[in-house]
């Protein structure tokens, strides 16, 4: 049983990576909705796996590094290629937003890979996670709501953030004490895949949170509401 657990987190973990490998083979297909669906899959895997692995108590560096891997093909590469192609009219101005995401994806993941050699918070992120950021690309270009000056923007304000010092809750926090810890991502990813715009919304509403965080204690907010 124990070399059950030991791998658990692992096949997740590949889970994502593969999930990530099949949304970008269907976006050179222009089966766009199909890769959306994978990659939110792909998310939902992702925080799945870090709960198993704290669950079980088999955290281990290789296992970071395999995680950080798949996030990067699944929240890095496919994204940036979905936005890409979804376009259909691509500009020279498109891959230099796009390279820009990129190389703070990848900024991110190796100062996270560090901070967690280096024993840092489990339940706090510092930067904004590119699985947020990611999947935040994928449905801006999906949903096609905004003209190029505001996308680009978006990606401008988005991309920093990757590399800031700014803490995020991680989605990876395992609370064992509550219920439901599994069954609530389950929820939200069904709504991601059904409505879209929803992954939308609550992705801007995270990463506005990083910035009012910097202002606003919540865990005083916290207390009070407790408190009343």
């Amino acid at each position: 049983m124990q070399h059950v657990e030991r791998w658990l987190p692992t096949i997740f973990t590949f889970a994502n990576l593969t999930l990530g490998f099949l949304a970008m083979t269907f976006i050179y297909s222009e089966h766009f909705r199909l890769s959306l669906t994978l990659l939110i899959l792909a998310l939902f895997f992702d925080g799945i796996d870090g709960r198993l692995s704290r669950k079980f108590n088999v955290s281990s560096i290789v296992g970071k590094e395999l995680d950080s891997l798949s996030d990067y093909l699944s929240f890095g590469v496919a994204p940036s290629l979905f936005y890409l192609l979804i376009q259909g009219n691509v500009t020279l101005l498109h891959y230099v937003f796009i390279i820009f995401f990129l190389l703070c994806g990848a900024y991110q993941i190796a100062k996270y890979n560090t901070d967690f050699i280096y024993g840092s918070a489990e339940n706090v992120l510092l930067g904004l996670p590119i699985n947020a950021a990611g999947i935040l690309l994928v449905i801006m270009g999906y949903l096609d709501w905004f003209p190029f000056t505001i996308e680009a923007l978006i990606i401008l304000i988005v991309s920093p953030l990757m590399v800031t010092q700014i803490p995020y809750p991680s989605f990876k926090a395992h609370h064992p004490k509550k219920h439901g810890h599994f069954l609530f991502p389950i929820i939200i990813m069904v709504l991601f895949i059904i409505f879209p715009a929803t992954a939308f919304v609550v992705f801007s509403i995270y990463v506005v949170y990083g910035f009012a965080a910097l202002f606003i204690d919540f865990d005083n907010i916290k207390k009070f509401i407790n408190i009343t």
